[in-house]
């Protein structure tokens, strides 16, 4: 007796999910599996099933071996069927090519698609990837599973990264599994190598999570890449923020709000770059801060935090803020909008924006820790920190004049919320020349006009529930 089925195993899981439809073929495979040893060189798409409704094939049921045979031909035809749908389904919502174009934005306001034009700048792009765990969790599961499911859109990512062809890539949420499986060997098609990882995960919980199957994408941190053609790594560091947030149990008045602060492993990645061309020195910050819009005090604690870790980086390699520090560009997902309320305009700037543009904040802020914790946690005192300062200042590369028309109105949305907390900070030593252009611009009234009819993200072309920002620079 010969029982023929044969579905292709990278179409087994999709086959099941289609299941309700074809739920007898489902038993069929649950019950069945173990005797489908079947021959190799058989195919599903041979088997002619053209006669499967003729009355000679259907009407003799005498003969139990004919009535077996007919079942056996329409589940290959109901195969066959469901093979098809398959095959349309992958072709919509999975194989469909990015339709992304980004472009460079000059400060004269010209457009060009490549940043290669100017002499002796570099490019660097800022980008969060999404999770691959992320994308598959509750928060997005209003899109369909063909643009959330890690192994869908992974190669997106990558094509995405490698049509921009930036010189420095700072990506967040890249898992230790994809950052060895995905982002190594598809950047190095473009001559890019990884230069600095820090994961956001304790030492413990690390050394304890195996790099296999799912587990290997729960550890998940801040990548940065660049091009050995065009630069030289001098040094790299990877930190946890929390330990460099100059608070301690004596100075804070409030041991919850040092809990708090203490217990979140944001991470930062740190790297000396000297370019060939010029060979002038510059450093890359790379972060990613904590998620909670309600936690604006700890945000803010971690921006002075990620300031400290950067005197400290600088000190290490024998700058001074007396000699002269670096030039330095402050890439990474925020989570904070540049005010506190999210039309850009009539507000107040948020905590974490006026700490890094003025090197200080005030307590009266409504979002520095003495103001903001007793309101999240009225039963506890206020931890009393007083002013904020920090030895550095920065400028968002899209708040410069030039490019004031193309600040984002978000670089992140989702079905219950849009904003633009993704950014690109610059030291005065660092001079913008072009900035990449986003879908929907602040002062853009065209582009605003079809903000609402921009689907949330991920979907066919925005694989990740980000969009990237970038800029070309060059050292002053």
């Amino acid at each position: 007796r010969i029982f023929i089925f044969i579905i292709l195993s990278q179409n087994f899981n999709k086959f099941l999910s289609y299941s309700k439809q074809h739920r007898y073929l489902y038993d069929v495979i649950r019950s069945n599996h173990h005797i489908c040893g079947l021959r190799r060189n058989f195919n599903l798409h041979d088997v002619d099933t053209s006669n499967l409704n003729s009355k000679s094939s259907i009407s003799d049921d005498s003969s139990p071996r004919r009535s077996s045979s007919t079942r056996r031909l329409r589940m290959i035809a109901d195969a066959k069927k469901v093979s098809a749908e398959l095959e349309s389904l992958e072709t919509k919502n999975v194989t469909q090519p990015i339709k992304v174009m980004n472009h460079w934005i000059t400060r004269t306001g010209e457009s060009t698609s490549s940043q290669s034009p100017l002499n002796n700048s570099i490019s660097i792009v800022t980008y969060n990837i999404l999770g691959p765990l992320h994308g598959e969790g509750e928060k997005h599961k209003y899109a369909p599973v063909a643009v959330t499911k890690w192994t869908r859109r992974r190669d997106k990512v990558v094509e995405h990264l490698r049509a921009i062809n930036a010189d420095i890539f700072c990506l967040q949420e890249v898992s230790k599994k994809s950052l060895a499986e995905t982002f190594l060997p598809g950047l190095r098609r473009v001559e890019m190598d990884c230069c600095g990882f820090a994961a956001s995960t304790r030492k413990e919980a690390a050394t304890a999570t195996a790099a296999r199957g799912s587990y290997g994408h729960r550890q998940i941190g801040c990548a940065v890449f660049y091009k050995p053609s065009k630069m030289v790594l001098k040094a790299s560091k990877r930190v946890h923020i929390k330990d460099f947030i100059p608070l301690d149990a004596l100075s804070c008045r409030s041991h919850e709000f040092y809990v708090d602060v203490h217990s979140r492993y944001n991470s930062m990645v740190m790297v000396l770059l000297t370019s060939k061309e010029t060979n002038s020195s510059f450093v890359v910050a790379n972060t990613h801060l904590y998620w909670n819009p309600e936690r604006e005090d700890i945000k803010v604690a971690q921006t002075l935090g990620l300031t400290e870790a950067l005197s400290v980086f600088c000190e290490e390699l024998g700058f001074t803020k007396e000699g002269g520090f670096p030039p330095v560009v402050l890439c990474g997902d925020f989570n904070s909008l540049p005010r506190m309320s999210m039309d850009h305009k009539g507000s107040h700037v948020s905590g974490v924006f006026e700490f890094l543009q003025l090197g200080s904040l005030n307590s009266s802020h409504p979002q520095h820790p003495d103001s903001w914790f007793p309101i999240v946690n009225p039963s506890s005192g206020r931890p009393q920190l007083g002013t904020l300062k920090s030895q550095w200042t920065f400028e968002n590369a899209y708040y410069i004049d030039d490019f004031e028309n193309q600040k984002p109105q978000f670089t992140t949305k989702t079905d219950d919320f849009e904003g633009w907390i993704d950014h690109i900070w610059v030291n005065d030593q660092i001079h913008v020349e072009m900035v990449m252009s986003t879908p929907v611009q602040v002062n853009d009234f065209v582009s605003n006009i079809g903000r609402k009819a921009f689907d949330p993200m991920p979907n066919k072309n925005y694989p990740s529930d980000h969009i990237p920002l970038g800029i070309v620079f060059k050292i002053k």
